[in-house]
């Protein structure tokens, strides 16, 4: 009987080991074929779903690259996901530009090594695996960190032209449209953001209002207005089905540097996650640059005095067309010649006087 239970312990153990994050398989199956993007040919075989969305749009000066952060992300993805990366763009309709999509060939467990020698040697990159490792993952690794390594360095690029000067920062809307996409990719689901988190549109500011006028209540009254949100989930989902999102945030300069802003700050985005039933952690960089912008939001006492000004300024283009209409009539009244008397009635004529008998 113990003969026989040993090899059943074995094949649990093992069984149990190819399954990592999640219940997510370690690699593909051998006969697994991938497409260009190394995700499997057939869409319903991607395991889950991952999009990292990129602020380029803002200078980061010395703060942590967002391209670093990609290495962190490739870590943390169970194989057989795909994740997508966008930017976010200058258009409110159209907030996010596609960078790239690829998927995950392999999982973590795959890579770590128990040789005696290799302990102590920290993390190891894709790239950079010992000869322990089979030739089929080290092949698929190195595929995956070459379309990494790529992509990184467009992402670093691109940051680096960044200026310091926006007109519009659309985050909510990018965070939108990410949020209706996951509705149609598999699941387990994860969000990251690199993002200094300040939403600049005319609709609601957080440059404009300032921290102290970062209310939550106030941004979800305008953003009913809108209609755009999506609505909060009518049940409550289970933890395993909510969203896991990641921010890599760099505080901004003069804005959520110190303290209490920050906090209030990331207090604001706690709720505005929780409302899409997603779990957020912060991830803090280094500080970015002071950031300049043109005013873009109406605040409730520059609308009622807008409303005003408007009314006064309607009721002085209805008295100033008045005075012209009565000018022009004074004028036309003056050019027309004097109305011609009429004809004199002529006298009476009296009867001649009766003689006197």
């Amino acid at each position: 009987m113990l003969a026989v239970g040993l090899p059943l312990v074995a094949i649990a153990l093992v069984a149990v080991g190819l399954f990592a994050f999640n219940g997510q398989p370690d690699a593909y199956d051998v006969e697994q074929s991938l497409d260009a993007d190394l995700c499997p040919a057939q869409a319903q075989d991607i395991t889950g779903s991952a999009t990292y969305l990129l602020d380029l749009r803002k200078s980061i000066g010395d703060a942590t690259a967002p391209g670093e952060s990609l290495n962190d992300i490739g870590r943390r993805l169970p194989a057989g996901t795909e994740l997508r990366v966008y930017a976010i763009a200058d258009n409110a309709v159209a907030p996010r530009r596609l960078l790239d999509r690829f998927c995950k060939p392999y999982g973590e467990r795959e890579v770590v090594v128990r040789a005696a020698k290799d302990q102590g040697k920290g993390e190891r990159d894709c790239n950079e695996l010992p000869a322990q490792v089979s030739q089929r993952v080290r092949d698929l690794a190195g595929r995956f960190c070459a379309r990494r390594d790529a992509l990184r360095g467009r992402i670093d690029q691109l940051a680096a032209k960044a200026p310091r000067a926006v007109d519009n920062a659309y985050l909510v809307e990018a965070l939108e449209e990410t949020a209706a996409e996951f509705a149609d990719r598999p699941k387990p689901r994860n969000l990251f953001v690199f993002s200094d988190m300040l939403q600049h549109a005319n609709w609601y500011s957080h440059l404009d209002l300032g921290w102290t006028g970062w209310s939550y209540a106030t941004f979800a009254s305008r953003a009913a207005e809108r209609e755009a949100s999506a609505p909060p989930a009518a049940v409550a989902l289970p933890p395993d089905e909510r969203l896991r999102v990641t921010v890599f945030y760099p505080p901004r300069r003069r804005i959520t540097e110190s303290l209490r802003p920050r906090y209030a700050h990331q207090t604001f985005w706690r709720r505005y996650f929780e409302a899409q039933q997603a779990d957020v952690d912060f991830v803090e960089l280094s500080r970015a640059p002071v950031l300049e912008a043109r005013r873009l939001m109406v605040t409730p006492k520059e609308e009622i005095a807008r409303e005003i000004a408007a009314v006064l300024e309607d009721t002085k283009e209805r008295r100033a067309a008045a005075a012209r209409s009565e000018l022009a009539l004074a004028e036309l009244e003056s050019r027309q010649p004097p109305p011609t008397p009429p004809p004199a009635r002529p006298a009476p004529v009296e009867p001649p006087a009766e003689p006197a008998i």
